[in-house]
């Protein structure tokens, strides 16, 4: 996790610590440490934070929070970011390998309506720690291997090639229930940028 980046886009924001209590419910001691990699916050912290900054949660876990396109078009209109080029995520307690396919916003001109994840599950492995929800639908394909979809009260499983399209603020959790690390791509609205 990337500490710096709280301080970072609180600052962007034009936000105090003391705002930052007053909308979060945390104390500024707590959120001084985040700031400074003193604490390890819980993903629902985590969570409550990036809502109030309105940032996507992953911002986070970038182990770079720069773009990283070696092909960039002179009026923004097009990004090429190479596979080898990819921001890439690390999330607390779980064994994924998430990697951005669209640009990081952050400092970034160019401002995408969507993100697009393609990461990778373990044997066993959960897609989070537990159910997320999103304020936008979120379309999922499995590339290679077989998981389980856990979504609202129903479960769904999907084998190579096979996707599947969560309506937003439906709770839902990704289990690779193969016999081999299952390969994913996820794309949703960005509601942070437009």
């Amino acid at each position: 996790m990337n500490p710096e980046i709280f301080k970072k886009l609180r600052l962007k924001k034009g936000y105090t610590l003391a705002d930052m209590c007053q909308m979060t419910g945390y104390t500024a001691s707590f959120l001084s440490q985040l700031e400074r990699g003193l604490k390890k916050p819980s993903l629902n912290s985590l969570r409550k934070i990036a809502e109030c900054l309105e940032v996507p949660i992953i911002f986070f876990f970038m182990e770079d929070n720069n773009i990283h396109s070696s092909e960039n078009s002179t009026d923004n209109r097009c990004v090429v970011i190479h596979k080898n080029s990819r921001d890439k995520l690390v999330l607390p307690g779980i064994t994924a390998e998430y990697e951005l396919l669209t640009p990081n916003s952050m400092d970034s001109k160019v401002k995408p309506e969507i993100i697009g994840l393609y990461y990778k599950l373990d044997l066993g492995c959960w897609s989070s720690e537990k159910m997320i929800t999103h304020k936008a639908d979120e379309s999922i394909i499995v590339l290679k291997g077989k998981v389980k979809v856990y979504a609202g009260d129903s479960v769904y499983e999907l084998e190579e090639g096979d996707s599947i399209l969560i309506k937003k603020n439906t709770p839902h959790n990704i289990l690779n229930c193969g016999e081999e690390i299952s390969v994913n791509l996820s794309y949703t609205k960005n509601d942070y940028f437009l």
